[in-house]
Formats: C-alpha cells, sequence, structure tokens
C-alpha cells in the first residue's frame, strides 16, 4: 500500500462523504488546520502539506478507522497523496474488507 492507484481517484458519493469523515478527523486532530484550510481546500491537501507529525498521523489514522469502521496502517498513507486520493483508497480497502469480513 505505499502509493494510491490511478483508477481510485475518481470522485464518486462513496468517497466524498469518506472524504468529508477524513477531514472531519485531521480538523479534530489539527483544529489549527481550519485557520489554513477550509473543506473545500482540504481535500487537494497532499498529505505530505499538513505538517502532521508522526503522533499526530497515528491520532488521525485512529479517528477516520473509530468514525468510518475501517482497520488501515498509518505508515501506509503516501505523502504525495491529496487527501481525495487517500478517501478514494480508504473507500476501496474498506470495500476489501467487507469482502473478507474484517
Amino acid at each position: 500500500m505505499n502509493s494510491i492507484p490511478s483508477g481510485l481517484l475518481r470522485k464518486d458519493h462513496a468517497s466524498s462523504t469518506l472524504e468529508a469523515l477524513i477531514i472531519d478527523a485531521l480538523f479534530n486532530t489539527r483544529p489549527d488546520l481550519t485557520d489554513v484550510f477550509s473543506h473545500e481546500t482540504a481535500g487537494s491537501a497532499t498529505l505530505e502539506s499538513l505538517g502532521l507529525s508522526s503522533l499526530e498521523t497515528l491520532q488521525w489514522a485512529m479517528e477516520i478507522e473509530t468514525r468510518c469502521d475501517i482497520e488501515i496502517e498509518a505508515v501506509s498513507f503516501a505523502p504525495k497523496s491529496t487527501v481525495v486520493q487517500l478517501a478514494g483508497h480508504l473507500e476501496a480497502l474498506k470495500q476489501a474488507q467487507k469482502k473478507t469480513g474484517k
């Protein structure tokens, strides 16, 4: 899970809903980012540009897991990916976990 396949870059309702949850979790983890990003602009931000520490990344991942009922590894977050791309990747992961019963 080092990078997000290009086929997952399309935006559909499920990933946009997941995107909103991810952004809410981000703002909960780092409230100061609301001074820099809005819900609309945060989606195009790269994960690297968010400036999260490793602890904040782990907290963000845990919050996403809780909100989205999904198991993820924060180390799999590709720094050059955008929040929208992460949402697409996590939606595919969530679907795969449903199929395997995780």
